[in-house]
């Protein structure tokens, strides 16, 4: 049982990280400033590559 819920939690975190990366992401494209450009973009990328770790751990 604690394996299952180990899954779930991946899961739901990489979903999660995913959702919410694509959104910066979003944020970033509607700045015109250019440093919060890139720190939105660096946020954004460091989250959708967190979410990728998260659901490979999952091991579907």
């Amino acid at each position: 049982m604690p394996q299952v819920l180990e899954k779930a939690t991946h899961i739901a975190e990489g979903v999660t990280s995913l959702i919410a990366g694509s959104y910066v992401l979003s944020l970033a494209l509607t700045k015109d400033n250019l440093l919060v450009k890139v720190a939105f973009g660096v946020a954004g990328a460091y989250l959708i590559l967190r979410s990728g770790t998260k659901l490979r751990a999952a091991n579907f």
